[in-house]
């Protein structure tokens, strides 16, 4: 396994997206597009590289705008630009071109973490195409008093700084999407990137229209009974079969918590998630 650090850039061009790509010794037979959630960065995708580049396929991920490197300076941590919600959709649709790009003719498969299901499911609208299949792990669904706290973040946002960062409304963020506390974040997003964030599920069913192309495009839901938010991936495959996928393979993982990648139950979500790829070739 060969691994590097490349960049792409944001669909309008605002950032410049860090992109660790791993690649197999031999010939690849497919590109893993591994993208994080909220407070998450790429790296902690990389223990798993290895499994799946001894399988013949290209590991990738990448740091959203405004977090891990994919940062121009230390203010801007936390910051999606002016029109992060659409970016950090789009952002996706960008890196798969820049990398598919660099191996031509290579099928791509998404692997989504907690938050990056409601960026995956808006970019379904008009990219469903662009991927073989799609897999979940421990989705977020469309949390209670989502609308609520759009409205009250697109307030603060206007009205302090734009790169302003508050603890209070980070921690009230994750409380309400995670439905636990947390005593320390890895970093804080700005009042205005969590206003983009809860904007990103309040798209879904208000923003644009969903033209499927691909209704039988395969998709993987992983969940651990141990997670205290496991309800939302029954949520999540509800409302993909709302808007009209059919093909959706469910799983639950009984010592399985929030974080699958590093749970007990590892080794088998790995398995089971080389299965659904190479199914899907």
């Amino acid at each position: 396994m060969n691994i590097d650090t490349t960049t792409a850039f944001s669909h309008d061009n605002a950032f410049q997206l860090s992109v660790t790509i791993a690649t197999p010794t031999g010939n690849p037979r497919g590109i893993i597009l591994f993208i994080p959630g909220i407070y998450q960065t790429k790296e902690q995708f990389q223990a798993s590289y290895e499994y799946f580049t001894n399988e013949q396929f290209i590991c990738a991920s990448y740091d959203h705008r405004g977090t891990g490197k994919s940062v121009r300076f230390d203010a801007e941590i936390g910051y999606f630009g002016a029109n992060g919600e659409t970016g950090l959709i789009e952002d996706i649709h960008s890196v798969i071109d820049a990398i598919q790009k660099k191996y031509s003719g290579i099928p791509c498969f998404i692997v989504t973490t907690d938050y990056a299901s409601l960026m995956a499911i808006n970019f379904l609208k008009q990219y469903d195409d662009s991927i073989r299949a799609l897999a979940m792990i421990s989705p977020i669904s469309l949390f209670s008093e989502l609308k609520r706290q759009r409205l009250l973040l697109e307030y603060i946002s206007i009205v302090t700084p734009t790169y302003f960062k508050s603890n209070f409304f980070n921690r009230l963020f994750y409380k309400k999407v995670r439905k636990e506390h947390v005593s320390q974040l890895p970093f804080l997003y700005t009042n205005k990137g969590l206003y983009h964030l809860c904007d990103v599920g309040y798209m879904i069913k208000h923003q644009g229209n969903y033209y499927l192309k691909r209704s039988q495009l395969p998709i993987f839901i992983a969940s651990g009974k141990k997670d205290k938010i496991k309800e939302y991936a029954k949520e999540t495959k509800s409302l993909l079969n709302e808007i009209g996928y059919r093909n959706i393979d469910f799983r639950n993982y009984l010592e399985g918590t929030h974080d699958l990648l590093q749970s007990e139950q590892k080794d088998q979500l790995l398995h089971d998630l080389l299965l659904f790829f190479t199914l899907s070739l």
